[in-house]
């Protein structure tokens, strides 16, 4: 169960992100406590190593703590719990947490039969931006 949180400011470490996202996931009358088991901070790099993007996979223990804490991240309050101001310098985008998928060539539809693949394949080229490479910045393990 993987989330990722996108656009961190550079100005937040490994240990407060991991404090403020346990702060979310605590548990209640109806539900659990949840467990964060993982987060790995990543950045995406541009042709002239200037970092573009910093965002954070965060491995959890349970499927409903991982929805959770996406609802709660993404409500009002995730600026309290992680203490971020709102200068729009170290923060160009707004801060959003989602679903993360781990894809692999094994579950893709399209790799079925090649003939099917060409009429289901709609897209007219790649989305991906190809100057941009991921480079690993922290992990840390709980």
């Amino acid at each position: 169960m993987y989330m990722i949180v996108k656009n961190l400011p550079k100005s937040i470490n490994i240990d407060e992100l991991a404090d403020g996202l346990q702060s979310l996931l605590k548990g209640g009358l109806f539900h659990k406590k949840g467990q964060i088991k993982a987060i790995k901070m990543i950045a995406l790099v541009n042709k002239e190593r200037r970092i573009i993007e910093r965002h954070a996979l965060v491995r959890l223990c349970s499927e409903s703590a991982r929805l959770r804490l996406i609802k709660a991240f993404n409500g009002s309050e995730y600026k309290k719990h992680l203490q971020i101001g709102d200068d729009s310098s170290n923060c160009p985008k707004e801060l959003t947490a989602s679903n993360f998928v781990v894809r692999s060539w094994r579950n893709d539809r399209r790799q079925s039969s090649e003939v099917e693949s060409r009429k289901r394949n709609h897209r007219q080229q790649e989305r991906r931006r190809p100057d941009l490479s991921v480079y690993p910045l922290l992990e840390k393990t709980f």
